[in-house]
């Protein structure tokens, strides 16, 4: 359980994360993840980032469910959700000093990645979603500090 300071960084942090993400339509993620990672430690992130970000999108698709396009939605799960149960499974046997390396190398690649390289099409989308789910369930980008003692 964190402490009161604890509770503090993590409520600014998601003020500016929610404000940045309505203002742009993304990066609530990206700005919790270190001060989640500092608050609870690198090995809760993920469980607790996920479960929020679970709560948010699921409001999401609520107040949007008529404008879902549910066959892209079949496309995208065909391969995100095996490789998410990979990605999990992978996330619960790796060290914590490994896990924050990997969750640093992600963070740092992502921005290049994502502007210069596109994956090949494929039939159902599922190279992306495949990488998508494995990445989300095993390297959330991160390279916060240490958890505070």
């Amino acid at each position: 359980m964190p402490d009161p300071t604890g509770w503090v960084t993590l409520a600014l942090a998601a003020i500016v994360g929610s404000t940045i993400g309505g203002v742009a339509g993304f990066g609530t993620g990206v700005i919790m993840i270190p001060a989640i990672a500092w608050v609870v430690g690198v090995k809760s992130t993920v469980p607790v980032l996920t479960v929020c970000m679970l709560l948010g999108n699921s409001a999401r698709v609520w107040f949007s469910r008529d404008e879902i396009e549910w066959r892209v939605v079949s496309a995208f799960l065909l391969g995100a959700v095996p490789m998410t149960i990979v990605g999990a499974t992978l996330y619960t046997h790796i060290e914590g000093r490994w896990l924050s390396r990997m969750m640093g190398a992600f963070m740092i690649l992502a921005v290049p990645l994502r502007r210069g390289w596109r994956a090949p099409a494929s039939p159902c989308g599922s190279v992306t979603s495949r990488s998508s789910g494995l990445s989300s369930a095993s390297c959330r980008p991160s390279w916060a500090p240490s958890a505070p003692s």
